[in-house]
């Protein structure tokens, strides 16, 4: 894993998939859009396990690139995310996908950059 102050911004982000078991919810991001000390890129694979969850909408619909986002802990909203993260409380999460939109609260969420995680600066203009 790189060095550096990495912040994950949901939307723009790329969701592989969404696996379901009991009430813990994995969000599986093929791409998330994530800067380091300011600079724009993004880093792959991401986790983000949501635990205690209740949902409504079809996780297996969502999927795609991240339209839009919103994330909240105990009614405190987040513009964009500190990695690595370990929030307990409220957290609420509303994500709009193409294909579909789910909307999550949870008692948890945890979010740990792996080793196997890469962070890669964004070429985009």
């Amino acid at each position: 894993m790189d060095a550096g102050a990495l912040r994950l911004q949901l939307a723009g982000s790329e969701l592989a998939r969404i696996d379901v078991a009991g009430d813990l919810l994995r969000l599986r991001l093929a791409a998330a859009a994530v800067t380091r000390d300011g600079e724009a890129g993004h880093l792959a694979p991401l986790v983000l396990a949501l635990h205690g969850a209740r949902w409504r909408g079809d996780p297996g619909a969502c999927f795609g690139r991240i339209e839009a986002a919103t994330l909240a802990c105990d009614g405190q909203r987040w513009r964009d995310l500190a990695l690595p993260c370990d929030a307990a409380g409220t957290v609420t999460l509303a994500l709009a996908c193409h294909a579909g939109a789910l909307q999550v609260e949870a008692a948890r969420l945890v979010v740990s950059p792996t080793g196997a995680g890469r962070w890669k600066p964004s070429y985009a203009c």
